[in-house]
């Protein structure tokens, strides 16, 4: 049956924007040329006293790394920013668009001309990562996800993240799209000091929406003691990434973790370098120094806040229905642009080494594999020893127990442990439980 006129304008408008998608992206990459792209070694971190914002550790963390969804992160300090200023409210009804709901998965399944209460795509971003949840809150807030994007990086430079360039929303593969771990542990510390009633949504471990349960994808935030979020990230180009942050004895860390080779190791390396900067052994570390790193520049409208230059974002046609930017103005900005900077005037300093994480000092039997935290000490028994019986060889010389004590929000909680394991046996018996597809870390018992 031949198309209708509508349907062949519809599928030529459809090509058009994939090809111009396309050249989009070849021109983006090629302004790049390759030096923003994530290197080889992927690795990078930094632990952030959130107080002080001192840096405890880093390695790598200057480098410029592909932050996968990550990205959400800063979609939700724009929708939170929203809110709190009243342009957005939480039972808010948002129109998806054609364009959102073909986004790549992870997604909820998002339908075009449908709606979605912003409660629900804030939590489908904080759980399951949703990339139509996010364009969908772009298309909204911006009028477009390109708008939107801009936004992200002219607020991203206003934090203080001068290496990080948002080219979309969800964080889905982008060449151009680019961050560090220092700029993703600020992001992290500002999403905690300006909305701390909102941040609370990052503890959130499941969401149901339709009648389908989507868990939060930050496991370890299941059985580290006192974390409360925030987010992970993965596509190919960047490994494993994850910025967390945790609460113990009145004191707040943030860390960045990137280019993790799997979400079981990347876990073990966050709580490993937690442990450490709440055990006050971490060596506080000089900046990175990285010569050939580059520079992310953005122009920006350089008038005073109060004369803003305004350009008025278009409406949206989707389906017949328009959706229409909840902030219409934006400051007038140039296409952004990537710059190597000038050659230093003197000689390059030898690059500094990061610390290097403190040699375990525990003696045999003081460590312990936590594999969950519950509201009831029966539920926690029976996980610890669910979790005995599925790794019974790595776990032979422990002993199921279950450690009473509070999560970051102050409510009583019970660990689930197999304590009486060495240092390395609580490790290896991780790694054997992560393989099994369970969350687990270990921990001092002591």
């Amino acid at each position: 049956m031949a198309n209708t006129p509508v349907q062949q304008r519809q599928t030529r408008w459809s090509f058009g924007r994939h090809i111009a998608r396309a050249l989009s992206g070849i021109a983006l990459a090629g302004v790049v040329a390759g030096a923003a792209q994530a290197a080889p070694d992927r690795t990078a971190s930094l632990i952030m006293d959130y107080s002080t914002g001192a840096t405890l550790y880093s390695q790598n963390a200057d480098e410029p790394r592909h932050p996968a969804s990550l990205t959400k992160m800063m979609t939700l300090y724009m929708t939170f920013e929203a809110l709190q200023q009243g342009r957005l409210s939480m039972d808010q009804k948002l129109l998806v668009s054609q364009f959102a709901s073909e986004q790549d998965p992870t997604k909820l399944g998002l339908r075009p001309g449908a709606t979605i209460p912003v409660r629900d795509a804030v939590l489908g971003l904080v759980t399951k990562s949703a990339n139509d949840a996010a364009v969908t809150l772009a298309e909204n807030l911006a009028g477009s996800e390109p708008a939107f994007a801009r936004q992200m990086t002219q607020r991203a430079r206003r934090l203080g993240m001068n290496a990080t360039l948002f080219i979309n929303a969800s964080g889905l593969p982008n060449d151009a799209q680019i961050t560090t771990a220092r700029d993703m542990a600020v992001l992290g510390r500002a999403l905690i000091r300006d909305f701390p009633d909102f941040y609370q949504l990052f503890s959130t471990r499941a969401f149901t929406y339709q009648g389908r349960v989507h868990p939060n994808h930050n496991r370890l935030m299941n059985v580290y003691d006192g974390m409360d979020g925030i987010k992970t990230g993965f596509i190919r180009a960047s490994g494993f990434n994850l910025v967390a942050s945790a609460k113990r004895d009145g004191r707040r860390l943030v860390g960045a973790v990137f280019g993790g080779t799997s979400p079981g190791q990347r876990d073990q390396l966050m709580a490993k370098l937690l442990d450490a900067g709440f055990a006050g052994t971490l060596t506080a570390a000089a900046p990175d120094y990285a010569p050939k790193r580059t520079q992310v520049a953005i122009a920006e409208d350089t008038k005073p806040a109060i004369t803003p230059v305004s350009t008025r974002v278009p409406a949206r046609p989707v389906g017949g229905a328009t959706i229409t930017p909840v902030s219409a103005t934006l400051g007038r900005a140039a296409a952004p642009v990537i710059a190597a900077p000038p050659p230093a005037a003197t000689a390059k300093p030898v690059a500094a080494k990061p610390a290097p994480l403190p040699a375990p000092t525990k003696a045999r039997g003081t460590w312990a594999v936590q594999v969950g935290a519950f509201s009831t000490n029966a539920n926690a028994h029976k996980a610890a020893e669910t979790a005995a019986a599925s790794a019974r060889h790595a776990l032979s010389g422990g002993s199921v127990s279950v450690a009473e004590g509070k999560d970051g929000k102050g409510a009583k909680v019970f660990r689930a442990r197999i304590a009486g394991l060495t240092e390395k046996e609580a490790r290896d018996a991780c790694q054997a439980l992560t393989r099994q597809k369970s969350a687990c870390v270990a921990v001092p018992a002591s």
